[in-house]
């Protein structure tokens, strides 16, 4: 049997832009302490993908002109953080979310090339809104046949728009929107020839999904895709189907070096303090070509993991699937079959999504 293995990491920053964590952790660790648990991941699969929460700037010289008027303002060395992601073997990175432009347009525009010098693809964001809205593309090879595209996007919010100018218009750089209604959406490149899959920043920090993004899940429903993977709220979400689409809400932080509210969230609103690194394997048998996910729940509170996520134990990892087995029935009921499992990467759901 031919496998091709993708992986999709959540929220990831290395936090230059949180003092504590650029002095105790940046300074006295390197780059590579974060990652730590997550390599093993890297190394076990034939593609790359996550959320990069960051432009890539040197603020000295590339100055935010959102100091004041924002709450968190995030940049990573340029001297550094190309090459970490390099080494790391990063195939692509999403810039869909509400940090690419926080040094603005030229801060986007640097982040860009900086990764094009290091061979890493972006989607999700761009010079244009073609750009921003066109997929990132994987040919699977030809035992398996077909290919994957990845969609990036960032859930509309006005303030973004009006105020801090994030989206992508016909000649403005940006990102790609995602709204309520598909009619509001730039039109999708989907092929029915290719495994479409939804990589969208959204959700309200440290909660379950609610308001906007409920809304703006039907847009995704009704445009085609075969699955969306949600990040944003930096916790573990739940799932859903519509439309015959499984939608996982969120996987939350994938490597998120910041302090983190959990505490607080977790009692107030019972959250999950959890990320989830996600593996979408496409295996190709004798009659047909079968896909799954499998999500490996991974510790995202950094107080408490010492500010390196890595996959939860057995008791942990029960109480995760306690809490979402409300999810599963619904799944189920459409012929998508969730399993609990274990494998050398650790405890994971696997997720049987049925054949291409």
């Amino acid at each position: 049997m031919s496998e091709y293995r993708i992986l999709f990491v959540g929220d990831f920053y290395h936090g230059e832009g949180y003092p504590r964590v650029k002095r105790e952790i940046l300074d006295r660790h390197g780059y590579r302490y974060a990652t730590a648990y997550l390599e093993p991941f890297l190394d076990s699969v034939d593609c790359r993908i996550l959320n990069l929460e960051t432009p890539i700037v040197s603020p000295e010289d590339v100055p935010s002109p959102f100091k004041d008027n924002k709450s968190y303002v995030h940049w990573s060395d340029p001297d550094v953080v190309p090459q970490v992601l390099a080494d790391l073997d990063i195939d692509a990175v999403s810039l869909a979310n509400n940090h690419t432009l926080d040094h603005g347009k030229e801060g986007l525009s640097q982040t860009i090339n900086y990764l094009d010098e290091v061979g890493i693809k972006v989607f999700g964001a761009g010079q244009d809104i073609d750009q921003a809205a066109a997929p990132y593309r994987i040919a699977l090879p030809s035992q398996i046949g077909g290919a994957v595209s990845i969609f990036g996007f960032y859930e509309y919010r006005s303030k973004y728009d009006t105020e801090f100018s994030f989206y992508a218009g016909s000649d403005t750089p940006g990102c790609n929107p995602l709204h309520d209604s598909l009619d509001q959406m730039h039109p999708l490149d989907i092929s029915e020839n290719d495994v479409n899959v939804a990589f969208p920043h959204w959700g309200a920090n440290y909660r379950w999904p609610r308001g906007r993004q409920l809304r703006q899940r039907r847009s995704l429903a009704n445009a085609g895709f075969d699955l969306v993977l949600g990040h944003g709220s930096h916790c573990l979400q739940g799932f859903t189907v519509r439309n015959r689409v499984p939608i996982f809400y969120g996987i939350g932080n994938g490597v998120f070096q910041s302090p983190g509210r959990f505490r607080k969230y977790q009692n107030e609103y019972g959250i999950l303090p959890y990320g989830a690194w996600a593996i979408l394997s496409f295996q190709r048998g004798k009659l047909a070509t079968g896909f799954n996910l499998r999500l490996y729940p991974v510790y995202a509170n950094n107080r408490e993991s010492g500010f390196q996520p890595r996959p939860v134990e057995e008791e942990d990892f029960r109480k995760i699937v306690d809490v979402l087995a409300s999810d599963m029935p619904r799944m189920q009921a459409e012929g998508i079959q969730i399993f609990e499992d274990r494998d050398s990467l650790g405890f994971h759901l696997r997720v049987e999504l049925g054949d291409r």
